[in-house]
């Protein structure tokens, strides 16, 4: 009997000792990318802290071909007349290698301003976006996420 609840306990405590070794999954990065970019809504009052716990500490961002660290990149102006962002997230073509995962996809993002002389305008963007997503000690985060824009168009509303 000692045996038997030897074996049963040596087996739960394998069990419960791999549980940070979980396989990452195609749904998991689709999510962690989704939240990065929910934390971006312009509404957002928490966005440096919102991002901080999905990126590395040692997060890359290229956007508009340069490479930013996340403070650096908060730092790049938001345009005050910037009144709405909303982004749509498709065609995730994800891979995973143990503790690692890449996801490829398309991002369509619709900004609003509205400027001092009272016309708005909404901007429709589409990009080809990358993302490089680890498993930190336990936890997915993003350790790297590149952008590129290949369409751009202005409409004015009014």
């Amino acid at each position: 009997m000692k045996n038997y609840l030897l074996i049963l306990l040596i087996i739960n405590f394998l069990t419960l000792g791999c549980e940070n070794q979980k396989n990452i999954t195609d749904d998991q990065v689709i999510e962690i990318v989704r939240e990065f970019f929910d934390a971006f809504d312009i509404e957002n009052k928490n966005t440096k802290e919102n991002l901080s716990k999905l990126v590395t500490d040692d997060f890359i961002i290229c956007e508009l071909g340069k490479f930013y660290e996340l403070d650096e990149f908060l730092e790049l102006p938001y345009p005050i007349s910037t009144i709405s962002t909303k982004w749509t997230l498709s065609d995730h073509k994800v891979t995973i290698d143990n503790n690692i995962a890449h996801s490829f996809h398309n991002n369509s993002g619709i900004f609003t301003d509205v400027y001092e002389n009272g016309v708005k305008t909404n901007t429709y963007y589409k990009w080809l976006e990358s993302a490089l997503v680890v498993n930190d000690k336990g936890t997915l985060k993003l350790k790297y996420y590149q952008s590129e824009n290949i369409y751009t168009k202005v409409d004015t509303v009014q």
